[in-house]
């Protein structure tokens, strides 16, 4: 009672002073759906749990599906309050709600989306129920070549992958809202391990399969592209953490580790595009390589005493032996 008190004395100095009365008030009136789903039912809904059964025995038949029942939705509009104007007449403020529900091939919810604007089920909410996922592609480094003459050798390790989440490489999000999936359409360890190879050639030192003076390889723990927004702009953001390690192939000496941490980021007050987030991406990795072409690592591993051909003293002949007198 009190909270309405002081909703409708708003609204009334609302009205006083701009001639327009805005009246908020709890959700009522179901104008659109089937049914309110509780925030109990919803409560209920788990991740990896919940089947496609229990979603139906408890909140009854979907207002839509998509793709063979892997997909159901659940929306249903109300009224959140009243707006009246001076010579504009008036009318109800209603607000959508969306509830997407995916399913994997057992019938087991996997990935559970909320969704809420104001406005009628006719507006631009129901263009975001259709999965909008989407693939980057990222470019291609040119093969440096090989290091002419003689020139330590490395042997280069397989990427180690570290990576939480080993399919997606981000997500579009809207008002913490997820909206869809970034997939890679090639493998980013791969890329990585391409990209490494190129930079070995560059500080000049010769790749050896087997044997090597050398050893190097890459641990990637970040590679993510993601969105936040206001009510003004996106911002794109990617992040590539990962850790250079390098050791003499002979020597007991500890390994060489360089971490790298890299964040790029780009506004737009239009739509994040595929093309920006791929842009994004590809920029920050160009960062890393960069960030890795300058380190000191190749002139430490250089400069190991491993590596270097050591210099012996000119071997002394042994004196002749005495002869007995």
């Amino acid at each position: 009672m009190k909270c309405r008190l002081v909703l409708l004395m708003g609204g009334l100095l609302l009205a006083v002073s701009s001639a327009c009365l805005v009246l908020p008030l709890p959700a009522y009136n179901l104008s659109g759906g089937r049914g309110m789903v509780r925030e109990v039912d919803q409560a209920a809904l788990v991740e990896g749990q919940t089947t496609r059964e229990e979603v139906l025995l408890r909140l009854g038949e979907p207002d839509d599906f998509q793709a063979s029942g892997s997909v159901f939705i659940y929306r249903w509009t109300v009224g959140r309050g009243v707006w009246a104007s001076a010579g504009a007449g008036g009318g109800v403020i209603e607000r959508t709600h969306l509830l997407r529900m995916e399913f994997d091939a057992s019938g087991h919810l996997v990935r559970l989306n909320r969704q809420a604007a104001f406005g009628s089920q006719s507006g631009p909410l129901l263009d975001r129920t259709q999965d909008q996922s989407f693939r980057v592609t990222l470019p291609t480094r040119a093969e440096a070549a090989a290091p002419a003459g003689a020139a330590p050798s490395i042997r280069l390790g397989p990427v180690e992958d570290l990576r939480l989440d080993k399919v997606r490489l981000g997500t579009r999000s809207a008002n913490q809202q997820q909206m869809a999936d970034v997939y890679p359409e090639q493998d980013p360890v791969s890329l990585l391990a391409s990209a490494l190879a190129n930079e070995v050639r560059v500080a000049a030192f010769r790749i050896a399969p087997d044997t090597a003076e050398a050893n190097l390889h890459l641990r990637l723990r970040k590679f993510w592209v993601h969105t936040t927004n206001t009510l003004l702009y996106w911002d794109v953001i990617a992040d590539i953490d990962c850790d250079l390690v390098g050791s003499p192939a002979q020597a007991e000496a500890p390994p060489l580790v360089r971490t790298f941490t890299v964040t790029r980021r780009k506004r737009t007050y239009l739509w994040p595009s595929v093309r920006l987030c791929t842009s994004v991406l590809s920029e920050a990795v160009d960062d890393l390589l960069t960030k890795i072409r300058v380190d000191a690592i190749w002139a430490e591993l250089r400069n190991r005493p491993a590596l270097k051909v050591p210099d012996y003293p000119p071997v002394k002949p042994a004196p002749a032996p005495r002869t007995a007198p």
